[in-house]
């Protein structure tokens, strides 16, 4: 089977990175889960656009993120 979307797995960089970005929004009073701060970092660092519903992604502004589900 051949996947026709890259697949795009983090590394410890990344890591490192979706802890930097928790730190940022906890000083800026906001939160965001683990897995959610290495979901946006990866979609950061390859410059893609985030589909989701999930509000909560919404404390990381500098993120391109879509709602396609909303009218």
């Amino acid at each position: 089977m051949r996947i026709r979307n890259p697949l795009y797995t983090p590394d410890e960089t990344d890591a490192v990175s979706a802890a930097d970005l928790q730190i940022t929004l906890r000083k800026r009073g906001r939160q965001l889960a683990t897995i959610d701060a290495l979901i946006a970092t990866l979609a950061l660092r390859h410059n893609l656009i985030l589909l989701t519903t999930d509000r909560d992604f919404q404390a990381a502004p500098e993120l391109a993120q879509e709602n396609w589900m909303s009218p």
